[in-house]
């Protein structure tokens, strides 16, 4: 099983956020934590990661009018946004 997600506010390799099509994740010191879970995204849709005064990952409508929904937030802003990149996670027992 495989899952493909965002990486963001990276510090570095064992500190930084992530979001997949089904959640977000925190890294702190190696040891991940879920923040936020939702539905998860159907091929096609395109997710959105907001970072302010907290972090909103959203997806867009595909009804062509721009708007978005809020899948999950979590109350925290990285301390550096760092670079943003691509992950993908493999999972034998499906666990992602």
């Amino acid at each position: 099983h495989k899952t493909h997600g965002i990486i963001f506010g990276w510090q570095d390799s064992s500190n930084f956020f992530y979001a997949t099509r089904t959640s977000l994740w925190q890294v702190v010191a190696g040891t991940e934590t879920l923040r936020a879970s939702w539905t998860r995204l159907v091929d096609g849709d395109r997710m959105l990661i907001d970072v302010g005064s907290e972090i909103d990952v959203s997806k867009y409508k595909r009804d062509q009018s721009g708007d978005t929904i809020i899948l999950g937030s979590y109350s925290t802003t990285p301390t550096t946004m760092g670079s943003i990149g691509l992950i993908q996670k493999y999972s034998a027992s499906g666990a992602l």
